[in-house]
């Protein structure tokens, strides 16, 4: 008997520890950059390849194995896909041996995520209770964040005990560890849609017919682009304050406080969707996404004065982008009709991806503009994310997106 039957608590946590296992190679690549590009003469262009190999892995194939979610029992897709984690970490480890052989297999990761991240939280609404998936879905996505931030120190610690190629065949082994547990947790369920033509699957105007979903989904990206866009450049952020004023940051460096930031936004993330259970989701979301702008704001203001004002201000800026990010998935997940749920999730995951891919580069475009010596460019590219997020509100205002199940007011 599959563990979701009987405990639904221990499910989620089952599912949530297997997620945390997939993501032990999310952040490899980029801790041991250093490393491999002495080793491999890589330039900076090819360094960043991998790294885009990767995305566009995620992106081209989230939009199919979501979609066919709708047709396909979702936990063949999770398991096969951690099965393509196990295949991608293991030729990384045994074959890469330049930029382009690890583009390729960091490609096929990206690919496994795409197969395991919004395809998990599928298998998991299949499997619990309506009322329940809201809060279910904060903690699994919350496990997202927690995997990216364990991936970082897993490897920066096992690079010191084992070479390069030993931090891959763990993260092998924890996809590996990761399909037996869903294998014995998740149930098989039935797809909603096992008879609609493969085209119709994947035809994504259904969901923009759908106004709370397109609600919830526009309103991630908008999310999405602040959130990656802050976890991109904070480290460089701080580190232009501190040296233009000279301030020794002792054990606070920036990225210390950037890894701080990181990870108290799990907590903020679960608890943002506690407080839109109870107090209405568009409601608490619209406030939010404004506070969230006017700390941007001041963040921007604090980094003409002081590194420690700044950096404090920074790690509460990064609850605030957390709080609503649980909150706006459950709100696209609980507004799809049942039949629609994987293409839903995968113009979600689409309209995320897009906001975390041009948020960044609209960043550091600001700061190329305005030259990186200008204390006032630092702010203005800083305070972009304010005017950015400002706009959530107003979509939902035009909008009007509805309660989801499980949701109290």
């Amino acid at each position: 008997m599959k563990v979701a039957a009987g405990r639904p608590g221990a499910f989620i946590v089952f599912m949530c520890a297997a997620h945390v296992l997939t993501m032990l190679g999310f952040s490899s690549f980029a801790t041991l950059l250093p490393k491999l590009t002495h080793l491999w003469g890589m330039s900076g262009t090819e360094a960043g390849a991998v790294n885009s190999a990767f995305f566009g892995g995620y992106t081209l194939a989230v939009p199919i194995l979501v979609s066919i979610t709708d047709r396909i029992d979702p936990r063949r897709i999770y398991l096969s896909s951690l099965l393509l984690a196990v295949v991608a970490h293991s030729g990384f480890a045994l074959f890469a041996d330049g930029p382009l052989h690890a583009s390729i297999f960091s490609a096929l990761f990206g690919v496994s995520l795409a197969g395991t991240y919004m395809p998990g939280l599928r298998v998991m609404g299949e499997a619990l209770p309506q009322g329940s998936m809201a809060r279910a879905t904060s903690f699994y996505t919350s496990a997202f964040s927690l995997g990216a931030a364990l991936s970082y120190v897993a490897t920066a610690e096992l690079a010191r005990l084992v070479d390069w190629h030993g931090v891959y065949v763990v993260a092998a082994v924890c996809s590996g560890i990761a399909a037996i547990i869903v294998w014995f947790a998740a149930p098989s369920s039935q797809p909603h849609a096992p008879d609609r033509p493969w085209l119709a699957v994947i035809d994504p105007r259904p969901v923009f017919r759908n106004r709370s979903a397109m609600a919830y989904s526009i309103c991630y990206g908008l999310h999405s682009l602040e959130l990656f866009t802050v976890r991109s450049w904070v480290v460089a952020f701080l580190a232009a304050i501190a040296l233009r004023q000279g301030t020794v940051t002792g054990f606070m460096t920036p990225a210390a406080i950037a890894a701080f930031l990181t990870l108290i936004g799990m907590a903020a993330s679960i608890s943002g969707n506690e407080v839109a259970l109870r107090r209405g989701r568009p409601r608490t979301i619209g406030f939010i996404m404004v506070s969230s702008g006017l700390m941007a704001f001041t963040v921007a203001v604090a980094s003409l004065y002081s590194y420690w004002l700044a950096a404090g201000l920074a790690v509460i800026h990064g609850c605030f982008i957390m709080f609503d990010s649980a909150a706006l998935t459950a709100g696209a997940f609980g507004s799809a009709l049942p039949t629609q749920r994987g293409i839903t999730m995968a113009v979600h995951s689409v309209i995320g991806f897009g906001g975390s891919m041009f948020g960044p580069l609209i960043f550091g475009g600001i700061v190329d503009f305005t030259g990186r010596q200008s204390a006032i460019g630092w702010g203005l590219a800083y305070a972009h994310l304010g005017l950015v997020v400002m706009f959530g509100p107003l979509v939902l205002r035009w909008l009007k997106p509805n309660a989801v199940p499980g949701d109290r007011a």
